[in-house]
């Protein structure tokens, strides 16, 4: 399928806008977002293994990180993005596709919901990027390695480029759904 662009009203050098993300921009996402994860349950599967349960660490977290992506967000978030509603339409994650598939078109008016409340899917997103930070620095701090260190510093760097990269250059300044997103009102971009 090929990339639609859409101009915003009354905008001539701002951002494309796409109803349809390029395909290497989904992949581009969902390839850093699932590395991102992967890497974070190895450095907690390796910084834990010296204890009985530190194999549970990394299972647990990549059983959240997983699930409140792939599971919570087309179920509870992706239905009331414009992106469902929209025929054809294929967000930067890809996820509104499978979300149309699965939980059907919700409420528009629903979509901030995203952003409200301390268990929030934005907080639970932002956890499952954030959280292993700590808990792989603490146990570089109880069994210090290399490989260790270089797990950490690979997590901290990939949430660096979502932040800075995908975020801010790759998914929202080009969203149709930034006049209404709660992520892009928190970076500045509506």
């Amino acid at each position: 399928m090929i990339c639609v662009v859409v101009r915003e009203k009354g905008s001539v050098d701002g951002p494309e806008v796409y109803t349809v993300y390029p395909a290497s921009s989904v992949l581009a996402y969902e390839s850093v977002t699932i590395i991102h994860f992967i890497v974070a349950g190895v450095g907690m599967f390796i910084g834990y293994s010296q204890f009985s349960f530190g194999y549970l660490i990394a299972i647990g977290y990549l059983a959240f990180a997983f699930g409140q992506m792939y599971l919570i967000m087309p179920f509870k978030v992706c239905p009331h993005c414009p992106y469902t509603r929209l025929k054809d339409a294929r967000c930067v994650s890809g996820l509104n596709r499978l979300s149309r598939r699965v939980a059907g078109k919700g409420d528009l008016s629903r979509f901030d919901e995203r952003a409200i409340g301390i268990l929030c899917h934005n907080n639970l997103y932002l956890a499952s990027q954030i959280a292993p930070i700590p808990i792989i620095a603490t146990a570089l701090v109880l069994d210090p390695s290399l490989v260790l260190a270089v797990l950490l510093a690979a997590v901290i760097l990939f949430l660096v480029a979502r932040v800075v990269l995908f975020f801010k250059r790759l998914a929202c300044p080009h969203c149709a759904a930034k006049k209404v997103c709660p992520n892009a009102k928190m970076l500045g971009l509506q």
